[in-house]
């Protein structure tokens, strides 16, 4: 027999019980869901995060780290400078490092910043908690080149401003301020130009539950807003001469400054994507940095949810298991009413092969029914749960819920891979059936009542 006639003839046996094909294949089914859904769930979250990830770090920029890269095959030392760190595996970003990177021609810029401790900003009556601040070295860019340049792309501008309004800090002894154009609005104002030259306070409490502390207020001029486009979190810049008052005293160390400790983070923006692989094996090897690229996050989130996907699919996996066990006792009852019918069969001609062969068709076909079913359950049950998302963060306040596309997305690939999994247990599952019906005696089976 060809295998469109056992396919046909599976479908054929299968019709004839349709409830007891529909209950069984309804059990694969749920599995399938199962692991679709939160395979997909999984995979969609992975997405989200590469994403925003890649919305912060262009595939051409490496953070360089104030530690030391722990697999050093020869480090040569750019100069003594004290390095006043007190991590074992601190390594201080100096003044000659940052040197040695400009005079690098496979390098675009540098962007060296410093951690700023401050817990939350006030202007007028508006306080603002959640947000992110830093300072930026003056002698360095405070947005890369790659920046503007990745923002041209995606919006497709030929040209795009930095600033809506004013200008950078004008150095690192001054107590200047930029801000973000949606930083701006929440601390109450519409307009770039009507944020100039307001004194922002900037706030650093180091209290805690059972010590309360008087909390260090600073004023630094807000110069400068942001574009959007550029950065669109809710983002402020200072001088490190604002970083400097607020560290020490959140740390209770004078020594706790730029100029003693160096830079937190260096965001080296490469001009190509080719030269990437060797600048990062420069900064690690020569200058014995440790660094992390885009390609790294990358491959971290993926091995992370590699993990992740896996054990969220194991649900899925244990019910598909326990629906099989449905498929053995489907057959093993489709045996029993088809005794007669098989050794009619083999009276006629039939092979034992083709006897092993009828049943584990239908087996596979009860997976299969079972697989597109729960596929199809999976896309319903997926657009479920968006709704229910999309309403709740709206309830939040939420205005831009277009991560959510990101999230809830049901892969082809996951999807026919499910169902084939699906059909191939299945099959295993008729395998004891098939033999058993194989091995009917013809004439006993003729003989069944």
């Amino acid at each position: 027999m060809k295998i469109n006639e056992y396919i046909k003839m599976g479908f054929s046996n299968l019709n004839k019980r349709k409830f007891r094909t529909f209950l069984t294949s309804f059990a694969v089914a749920i599995g399938v869901m199962l692991i679709i859904t939160m395979v997909s769930l999984g995979k969609g979250v992975e997405n989200l995060i590469i994403d925003l990830t890649s919305e912060f770090n262009s595939i051409n920029t490496i953070s360089l780290l104030p530690n030391k890269y722990e697999d050093l095959s020869a480090e040569v030392k750019i100069n003594d400078e004290e390095d006043l760190s007190v991590e074992p595996n601190a390594k201080k970003i100096t003044k000659s490092t940052l040197e040695a990177l400009t005079k690098r021609k496979d390098i675009e810029d540098i962007v060296v910043s410093f951690e700023t401790n401050a817990t939350s900003i006030k202007l007028n009556d508006k306080k603002v908690s959640m947000f992110d601040i830093s300072a930026i070295d003056t002698n360095y860019k405070f947005y890369s080149k790659l920046t503007e340049d990745s923002a041209k792309a995606k919006l497709n501008k030929k040209d795009i401003k930095v600033l809506l309004d004013g200008r950078f800090p004008k150095d690192n002894k001054s107590n200047e301020i930029v801000v973000t154009e949606s930083l701006m609005k929440k601390l109450g104002y519409k307009k770039a130009k009507d944020i100039i030259g307001k004194d922002l306070e900037i706030i650093s409490d180091r209290s805690i539950s059972t010590l309360k502390e008087e909390p260090l207020t600073l004023k630094a001029k807000i110069v400068g807003v942001v574009n959007k486009d550029i950065d669109s979190g809710d983002t402020a810049k200072t001088t490190v001469a604002v970083a400097n008052k607020i560290n020490t005293f959140f740390y209770r160390d004078n020594n706790y400054t730029y100029e003693k400790v160096g830079a937190s983070n260096v965001s080296v923006n490469v001009n190509s994507a080719d030269n990437v692989k060797t600048v990062n094996t420069y900064i690690n090897k020569k200058m014995g940095y440790m660094t992390m690229s885009m390609e790294d996050i990358s491959q971290s989130v993926k091995s992370v949810f590699i993990v992740i996907k896996s054990v969220l699919a194991m649900g899925g996996i244990i019910v598909l298991f326990v629906a099989s066990l449905g498929v053995i006792n489907t057959m093993v009852m489709s045996i029993h009413e088809r005794t007669r019918s098989i050794g009619v069969m083999k009276a006629v001609g039939a092979s034992k092969k083709d006897i092993k062969n009828i049943f584990l068709v239908e087996s596979g076909v009860i997976g299969f029914i079972g697989g597109l079913m729960g596929a199809i359950f999976s896309v319903i049950n997926l657009q479920i749960i968006k709704l229910i998302a999309s309403a709740f963060m709206s309830s939040k306040g939420v205005e831009d819920l277009s991560m959510l596309d990101t999230i809830f997305i049901s892969p082809l690939t996951i999807s026919l891979v499910t169902i084939l999994s699906a059909v191939i247990i299945t099959i295993l599952a008729g395998l004891y059936p098939s033999s058993k019906a194989a091995k009917l005696d013809p004439i006993q089976s003729l003989k069944y009542e």
